[in-house]
């Protein structure tokens, strides 16, 4: 009966929170005498009495909750909250299945290019067979570097957001780990559906995937509970290696001996069927097995490319799952001690940059609404330049964030707008890809892209000014975050300067050259205008209004001048986006410059190393974003990465996010407190 009265008290406790907290003892000490009489009824067996204490428990919790004074039903601040903080652990296990698949196809560029680096390109199994050998290693090891780094973030996560903290009982640490394996299999699942190709070909390798880690999650929790936690680690790992060899082995004969494949089923060697798991891994560059005739090695080749989506993908996850239960097998709860009071008036945006930072809303809908509709209509009858699709869906985005940082600069101080505009963006990203995947005509398109995307801000609006403000000292830090995320982000427009542009086939529409400067001199504007007002002490008028327009004029400029064969030259202005980026950081960050000539001096020297990096920047955001994230969202618009260019503006803005929020760091000195510990309790 011990199930039924753990039932029963968890809805006492749901029912208390429904009523005012100065009467709420005295409600649970009476609902707990009626219980109490329930309980020793003499004339009832001990099911019937659990049942019907169970019957009246679940009528408290069900029972309209008493309104405060605003009209709120109470409880559902503390019980919302409470489910939040319950369910964020799940949602990261879930985000955690979809970074694992979208981190499989970096790790195979990233071996492929290091391979091509020391041994070269132009290799044939024929000629150089220990070469290629040697190619497949360093995939290998490239893979391993992973997999450390995805332990490790494991590890972190086990101890900071446990699915079940600390659990006391032998069932309840098997359930946390096969919840873990499940929501990160769910992981799986969601970007398969959303990639529409998905890192399995059938749902019996995710299957056996879920079996073997499921099983290795349950024995590496339990012998981490005698106190073996390194001895955990590397038992799991060993035989999570086994598991998934043996795995590999059998989806490749599955998938080998299938109807419709391409393999060659009479030249399969078993004796090497070991080896098809570690060469899944990597580079994934099977077609340099290949041989004029089909043999055992190329077969082998073949069967290893049919298995190199989803093995690593699989090593990767259970290395996570392994760190992951091992940790949150131990964690618990910690309770923060109470931090000192810090008086802060909120950070209220002054009244002329928050119109214009509303007028930037006003602008980036607009131009969005008119690219989504006419531009986008204007580009698809060009077939013989495709790559145009990707400047016109890079367009799309810059405008997206310019009107959720608008929005978030001018709801600073006046309500809570990180998550209202984080929704915002997501819907109006998936309501940009409803409308270009559908043909609408332009007029229609375009109004019903402004209508939608103005309730949509008016939504995001209010949603943001509901919830209540509290002083808080970060409001300089959001500031600053926007500044450098808007800086940041307005010269990438540029980068596709010379999709169309330089070709001599091609005749881009001249609305693409008015829309790249409208947005990149808004998106500076409200940048520089954000990195000014996060500063303590603000300038003078006049250099900050030099400080926003030369900016923006210098962008609209180039924005206009895209065309023709100055258009090479021009697209390099792309590499500004990390030098107005440190600019932006030193407008907040030196208030007060005793030498002012010595710190432009050392801004100018790393100007162009600055660019330089930001093209390395660029090559990597390139891999990070443009094949995994932006790839299923063109799919998704109808179109493709594969014959319609390279993006390269969601890549690199993966890169500039967390650059910029430990850049506002506020780096002012805390009062720091003294800790000690007696007797097992710490005190301060």
């Amino acid at each position: 009966m011990s199930l039924l009265d753990g039932v029963t008290t968890r809805c006492i406790a749901i029912a208390a929170r429904r009523w005012p907290t100065d009467i709420r003892a005295d409600q649970v000490a009476e609902w707990g005498a009626e219980l109490h009489v329930m309980a020793t009824d003499p004339g009832t067996g001990r099911l019937i009495r659990a049942l019907r204490r169970l019957r009246f428990a679940l009528s408290l919790a069900a029972s309209p909750p008493v309104e405060d004074e605003n009209g709120v039903p109470r409880g559902w601040r503390e019980f919302l909250p409470a489910w939040g903080r319950m369910l964020w652990p799940a949602l990261v296990l879930v985000g955690a299945g979809i970074a694992t698949n979208l981190l499989t196809s970096f790790i195979g560029v990233s071996g492929r290019l290091l391979g091509d680096l020391f041994l070269g390109s132009n290799l044939d199994y024929a000629d150089a067979p220990r070469a290629i050998w040697t190619k497949v290693a360093i995939g290998f090891a490239v893979c391993a570097v992973a997999a450390f780094l995805v332990g490790w973030f494991g590890t972190l996560v086990g101890r900071r957001l446990p699915l079940l903290t600390a659990p006391r009982t032998a069932w309840r640490r098997a359930l946390a780990a096969v919840g873990a394996v499940a929501l990160v299999g769910l992981g799986f699942a969601l970007s398969a559906f959303w990639s529409g190709v998905g890192v399995f070909y059938d749902w019996f390798g995710l299957g056996m995937w879920a079996v073997v880690a499921a099983a290795v999650a349950i024995g590496v929790v339990f012998i981490a509970r005698g106190g073996m936690r390194w001895v955990a680690r590397v038992l799991g790992v060993a035989g999570g290696l086994i598991l998934l060899d043996l795995v590999a082995v059998e989806i490749g004969l599955r998938r080998a001996t299938a109807p419709d494949s391409f393999v060659t089923a009479d030249l399969i060697d078993l004796s090497m069927a070991p080896l098809w798991f570690p060469m899944s891994l990597g580079s994934h560059e099977f077609f340099l097995f290949n041989t004029p005739e089909p043999t055992t090695v190329s077969t082998t080749g073949d069967i290893a490319w049919t298995l190199s989506g989803s093995m690593t993908a699989y090593l990767l996850a259970l290395v996570f799952l392994i760190g992951y239960t091992v940790r949150s097998a131990r964690a618990a709860v910690r309770v923060p001690a109470a931090a000192p009071a810090v008086v802060v008036e909120p950070r209220v945006v002054p009244r002329r940059p928050r119109i214009a930072a509303l007028a930037c809303v006003a602008v980036a809908l607009g131009t969005w609404a008119w690219t989504v509709s006419y531009t986008a209509s204007r580009i698809e009858p060009r077939d013989d330049h495709p790559e145009l699709f990707v400047r016109g869906f890079e367009l799309r985005l810059a405008a997206i964030l310019l009107a959720m940082l608008a929005l978030a600069y001018a709801l600073n101080g006046r309500g809570r707008p990180l998550v209202p505009t984080v929704v915002g963006g997501v819907t109006l990203l998936i309501a940009d890809i409803a409308v270009s995947a559908v043909d609408i005509p332009d007029p229609t398109a375009f109004v019903l892209a402004g209508v939608f995307g103005a309730g949509l801000a008016w939504g995001v609006w209010s949603l943001a000014r509901s919830f209540t403000v509290t002083a808080t000292p970060n409001g300089r830090r959001g500031q600053a975050v926007i500044a450098l995320l808007a800086v940041y982000a307005a010269p990438l427009v540029f980068l596709q300067m010379t999709s169309g542009d330089a070709s001599e086939f091609a005749d881009p529409p001249a609305d693409l050259r008015v829309i790249t400067a409208v947005i990149a001199a808004a998106t500076i504007a409200l940048g520089m205008t954000a990195a000014v007002t996060a500063r303590k002490r603000p300038p003078s008028k006049g250099r900050a209004l030099a400080m926003v327009t030369v900016p923006a004029v210098l962008f609209a400029a180039i924005g206009l001048a895209g065309d023709g064969e100055r258009v090479p030259f021009l697209a390099g202005a792309g590499l500004l986006a990390l030098p107005m980026f440190l600019i932006a950081a030193t407008v907040i960050r030196w208030d007060r410059v005793r030498r002012p000539a010595l710190r432009i001096a050392i801004l100018a020297l790393v100007f162009a190393p600055a660019m330089a990096l930001q093209g390395v920047i660029v090559l990597l955001g390139v891999n990070i974003g443009g094949w995994t994230i932006t790839e299923p969202l063109m799919n998704a618009a109808g179109t493709g990465i594969s014959h319609d260019g390279v993006p390269m503006f969601i890549g690199a803005m993966i890169i500039g996010l967390p650059a910029a929020i430990i850049v506002s760091r506020d780096r002012t000195a805390r009062p720091k407190t003294l800790t000690a510990r007696v007797g097992g309790l710490t005190t301060v």
